[in-house]
């Protein structure tokens, strides 16, 4: 079969005119070709934030390395502050002024600056290890039916906004179609 014939017995089948058919062949392809780019667009986002995830996982492990390594060696003090720097991607706002004043609080020894930031960054470490955890796993009861829905709305997030592309599109064509002065 060729696609005339095809495109016959849609019409056919549909009861619709070769054009009413053409625009419902040219929607659905549209809506698959939408529904694919926003998924892939999706996938890529929720890559790119496991990735930096990682990445801010592995700045404080080194900054944690490197306070503890202080403790046998003073001179690696500057090390320290060095690798705290390099992990302020993964902190808020209000984490970094907090690091900021106890960098600049010349009242405190560097030990202590040391214990006090290291202490602020086993909490974001284990923030972004629960984090992760989370989506990477599930673990029990409402944990699965929570892991499920996220997988759900995987799939339902992208088709939801091409879906509403769509329909925005094709209304906009509707009105102008209609009417006789768009403005």
């Amino acid at each position: 079969m060729d696609a005339l014939t095809i495109f016959q017995k849609i019409a056919e089948v549909t009861n619709m005119g070769p054009l009413e058919v053409t625009m419902w062949l040219i929607i659905v392809a549209l809506f698959v070709w939408l529904y694919r780019e926003f998924k892939t667009q999706y996938q890529k986002n929720k890559d790119l934030h496991a990735a930096k995830t990682e990445k801010s996982i592995a700045n404080i492990s080194k900054s944690l390395s490197a306070a503890y390594q202080y403790k046998s060696d003073n001179s690696k003090g500057l090390e320290f502050f060095v690798t705290v720097f390099d992990c302020f991607s993964s902190f808020d706002s209000y984490d970094i002024k907090d690091i900021k004043k106890i960098i600049n609080d010349n009242s405190i020894k560097e030990k202590e600056k040391i214990e006090e930031i290291s202490k602020k960054l086993y909490q974001q470490l284990i923030y972004l290890s629960e984090r992760n955890k989370e989506l990477n796993g599930a673990k029990s009861g409402i944990e699965i039916l929570d892991y499920g829905l996220n997988k759900v709305k995987d799939i339902i997030y992208p088709i939801g906004q091409a879906f509403l592309t769509l329909f925005a599109t094709l209304c906009i064509f509707i009105i102008i179609s209609i009417s006789d002065n768009i403005i």
